[in-house]
């Protein structure tokens, strides 16, 4: 018999506390343990709701000092499975693994807007299809509520220092992006989530100031 999504939500966020409290109780900073715990659960839920999930998880563990906040990511021992997600359409963002790190890159976004493309991107790598990369600049984009400048100096900047091994990842980013500047940006359906189900802070969304060209006509320019 199937748990109903309401009670397994009731019974992640449950577990999710308990490894929390412990957390606090026996480990100053991030308990890598906690975190894949907490990481795995989530694996329970559809690719609509994964993303928000992740980004929970990182928001909850982050004790102030990024830079050994990252160093103990990159130091857990996550397992990313998908399982849960099997039959449904492809997107948000696409396997457990390229989610998380999409997870991370907004995180990362976040919390360092005085820093530059290059400087954003070093603190990251190319895991899982640059998903930390694409997550990176999609809030990045957002952030800057798609200002036309901005985006086109960013989006450059972005493809020039995109990790050589994922320029193909890149590239279909800012795509994405375009997409989004010209549209209705899928970001803003996911912090909705994010907050809904998550009570995940996120940044009010400035709205669309850009006057781009065709998503098409504006990648030949840049």
């Amino acid at each position: 018999m199937k748990m109903s999504s309401h009670f397994f939500r009731f019974a992640l966020t449950l577990a999710i506390g308990i490894v929390s409290v412990l957390g606090v109780l026996f480990y100053s900073g991030v308990t890598t343990s906690g975190m894949a715990f907490e990481v795995d659960a989530c694996r329970g839920l559809g690719r609509a709701e994964l993303f928000s999930c992740y980004r929970s998880v990182l928001g909850r563990h982050f004790d102030g000092d990024l830079l050994i906040y990252l160093q103990d990511i990159q130091s857990a021992e996550l397992t990313f499975k998908d399982d849960a997600t099997k039959g449904e359409p492809y997107g948000i963002f696409g396997t457990a693994c390229h989610t998380f790190y999409h997870a991370l890159g907004d995180f990362v976004a976040s919390e360092t807007p005085h820093l530059g493309v290059k400087e954003q991107l070093e603190l990251g790598s190319s895991t899982c299809s640059a998903g930390y990369a694409m997550g990176l600049m999609k809030r990045r984009a957002y952030l800057s509520g798609y200002a036309t400048t901005t985006l086109r100096s960013d989006l450059t900047e972005f493809f020039r220092w995109c990790y050589p091994e994922s320029k193909e990842w890149c590239a279909h980013e800012v795509g994405h992006i375009l997409y989004d500047a010209a549209e209705e940006p899928i970001l803003r359906v996911v912090d909705q989530i994010s907050s809904d189900r998550y009570d995940t802070p996120t940044q009010e969304y400035p709205g669309v100031v850009s006057n781009l060209r065709t998503p098409f006509e504006e990648c030949r320019t840049i």
